[in-house]
């Protein structure tokens, strides 16, 4: 570059270096304002020393204003100090910074439409040295990290930003949205598009409603009170009573939303109370409730809804002798049945009337075999009257008179086991009775007897 050249240009920087002196940066703090104003005033003193200054000493004056500029943009992001710090980070050639300076500062709010103009076309002049990245996001506002995530944020999008040629990482964030992440390639004298559509985080929802019916959410079921985790957009929230229409809830989901709570139970205890009907059944012991075939639930103590008319209603336990019954529900019945189930007959007395009655079998063919060996020999006895006769009718008397004692004992036990065993033979009873069955808003009184 010519002497001539040199002189123009530092005439020209000062020109313009005076005319940012007047405009000093503004700060929302009077303590804020006076350091970053201090700060740009020494660094327009290094950087018009530089104009006078030729080699190393023209360097450490340019790198001392820079220094003071970027120092000044911590506190306050002033368009005059990014200006002029462009214009410093230009003359020590430090492209990538030079730009970077100037598209903040085109930026800026409130900027002159003449200062715009001048700002861009230095802009563009820039543009053939460096490597730019162009660099967008849907939303749009997303904070840029380019190759370090430990450095402030570089930006928000949509952004242009000047980077040494090679391959870079870029990370994007917006509240409410997934991080995204990125690599790409820039060339000097090439503007190179970056893009990224972010993913809205989830977001907490609660649904309210009772317990006992089938809620699901977006077609799946979900628990009622638990917390799900949803991603942003529309979703369906549907409560479906027996015997009554499905409640349905459609809602939308926005990134970054508070957790949502969406309330399904005062509905479904309006509902419950003009349609349909309620049925409490406490058991003891703990039970398996079924209504029609279908187990509506299990416990000491189970809450299920009914269809208007009549059903069939059993309650069992295992051990336990079943209880069956049937009732008839009218419109907005609420109903309690209290069930005491009796333990099944047990096995204890099993073996003993086991071999009672072997015992008795056996019995039975000794009866008839000494009854007819006394007869036989007592026919003998009446025909030869021998002593020997009678020795055998005397024998066989005594085994007859033995086994029908047996016969009598055995048969004489068995009813003893046979009347113990009744009376373990105990049926299961169900009641209904006067009693508040708990509803949403007080509680409904049910008057019934015995079933």
């Amino acid at each position: 570059m010519r002497w001539g050249d040199r002189r123009a240009r530092a005439l020209a920087f000062v020109i313009v270096l005076v005319a940012l002196i007047v405009g000093a940066p503004r700060a929302v703090h009077a303590d804020d304002t006076a350091e970053a104003g201090a700060l740009f005033a020494s660094g327009n003193q290094h950087l018009q020393a530089a104009t006078r200054l030729r080699g190393e000493r023209r360097t450490r004056e340019l790198e001392a204003a820079l220094a003071d500029y970027v120092a000044s943009l911590r506190i306050v992001r002033s368009r005059n100090v990014l200006f002029n710090a462009s214009l410093a980070a230009e003359l020590l050639e430090r492209r990538e910074d030079a730009f970077n300076y100037l598209f903040e500062y085109v930026g800026v709010a409130g900027l002159s439409e003449s200062d715009r103009t001048e700002g861009t076309r230095r802009l563009d002049a820039l543009r053939p040295q460096v490597a730019v990245l162009a660099i967008t996001s849907e939303p749009s506002g997303a904070e840029v990290w380019i190759d370090r995530r430990d450095l402030a944020a570089r930006g928000r999008t949509p952004l242009e930003y000047a980077v040494a040629a090679g391959d870079h990482r870029v990370w994007l964030r917006a509240s409410g949205y997934r991080d995204a992440e990125t690599q790409v390639t820039a060339t000097v004298g090439t503007t190179t598009p970056v893009s990224a559509t972010l993913e809205g985080a989830p977001v907490s929802v609660q649904v309210l409603a009772p317990p006992d019916l089938r809620l699901t959410l977006d077609g799946q079921p979900i628990t009622a009170g638990a917390h799900v985790e949803i991603a942003p957009g529309t979703h369906v929230v549907r409560l479906e009573p027996e015997g009554a229409a499905a409640i349905e809830r459609r809602f939308e989901v926005l990134p970054g939303a508070a957790p949502m709570v969406i309330d399904l139970a005062t509905a479904a205890a309006g509902l419950a109370r003009r349609e349909g009907a309620l049925l409490l059944v406490s058991s003891e012991p703990p039970a398996r409730v079924m209504v029609d075939g279908l187990m509506v639930g299990g416990g000491a103590q189970v809450r299920a809804p009914v269809t208007t008319g009549e059903h069939e209603i059993v309650v069992e336990a295992d051990g336990h002798s079943p209880y069956t019954t049937r009732h008839t529900f009218a419109m907005g019945d609420r109903r309690e049945l209290r069930v005491s189930l009796a333990p099944e007959r047990g096995d204890a007395l099993l073996a003993p009337r086991i071999v009672m009655g072997v015992a008795g079998g056996l019995s039975t063919i000794a009866v008839a075999t000494t009854a007819i060996g006394w007869f036989v020999a007592d026919e003998r006895w009446d025909s030869a009257h021998t002593e020997e006769n009678a020795d055998e009718t005397e024998a066989w008397a005594y085994a007859a008179w033995v086994s029908w004692g047996v016969a009598g004992a055995v048969i004489a036990t068995e009813i003893v086991l046979l009347i113990a065993d009744g009376r373990s033979d105990e049926r299961s009873i169900g009641e209904l009775v006067v009693a508040p069955v708990p509803v949403e808003g007080g509680a409904v009184l049910s008057v019934g007897g015995r079933l």
